[in-house]
């Protein structure tokens, strides 16, 4: 009994990626550097939906939060912006996805930030980009369980 309450111990003890007293491994180290940039970013982009003047819905938060999450390096997306333009620029992605053509002159905060139509055309064109490089396509004429006539014309077959 004595044994086994000391194994299971062991094994509470050593299955954590860290423990007191050891060094930390470097993939250990890089994992908590990336776990802090992303809720650093997550907070600025918080910050700036409470900034935008216009109504930000909870759909269009998540999606941001999700394109920080799947995009982790945003240098990529622009290398002379910062962070926060870059994060503003997918703030206004995703409300001119879902409510249709905005102007980015028409805003202020456009230019508290330095965003400039120019700017938001090439942090777009790149996120797109990285998008179609890791998108599988599915070919319409494989036999799989997709409904692959929805995927070629866009809508349902009638029955």
């Amino acid at each position: 009994m004595c044994k086994e309450r000391d194994i299971n111990y062991l094994i509470r003890l050593y299955d954590k990626p860290f423990v007191k007293g050891e060094k930390r491994s470097k993939e250990y180290e890089r994992m908590v550097r990336q776990e802090k940039s992303l809720e650093e970013k997550k907070r600025i982009a918080d910050l700036l939906i409470l900034e935008a003047p216009f109504h930000v819905t909870k759909y269009q938060k998540d999606h941001v939060k999700y394109l920080l999450e799947q995009y982790p390096d945003l240098t990529r997306l622009h290398g002379n912006a910062k962070t926060e333009t870059i994060i503003l620029a997918l703030i206004f992605y995703t409300k001119i996805g879902l409510d249709g053509n905005i102007r980015l002159d028409k805003y202020a905060i456009t230019n508290k930030y330095d965003l400039k139509h120019s700017t938001f055309e090439l942090i777009i064109c790149r996120l797109c980009f990285y998008y179609f490089q890791n998108t599988e396509i599915i070919p319409v004429d494989s036999k799989s369980k997709y409904d692959n006539y929805i995927l070629y014309k866009g809508e349902k077959k009638q029955s």
